[in-house]
């Protein structure tokens, strides 16, 4: 699933794409995980309730405040990702429920 700039009003930093893809997904906001390497993307995901990995290969933390974590590589990305459960890693379960990755 893909939410594009196109298929909201409000683009980022407003939530409108973050709020439409857990819509679309039909997840609670909560339940939802995304990965952003800008500030007006990591700030849309924030005010939309989700938990934010900020990826630093753009730009570094300074920038990314609004992440509530952050990942200098994509392997650092799929870490973060099991550390919460997202994905299945050690001593996880993988059927632990929805989870998104929109932006």
């Amino acid at each position: 699933m893909r939410v594009c700039g196109e298929d909201v009003v409000r683009g980022k930093p407003a939530p409108d794409c973050y709020a439409l893809g857990a819509a679309r997904l039909g997840v609670p906001a909560r339940e939802c995980v995304a990965v952003e390497d800008a500030p007006a993307g990591a700030e849309a995901a924030r005010v939309a309730g989700r938990h934010v990995v900020g990826l630093t290969t753009a730009f570094g933390p300074g920038a990314l405040v609004a992440a509530h974590t952050y990942a200098a590589s994509h392997r650092e990305v799929r870490s973060a990702l099991c550390a919460l459960g997202v994905l299945p890693g050690p001593g996880l379960n993988p059927g632990r429920g929805p989870a998104s990755m929109t932006g």
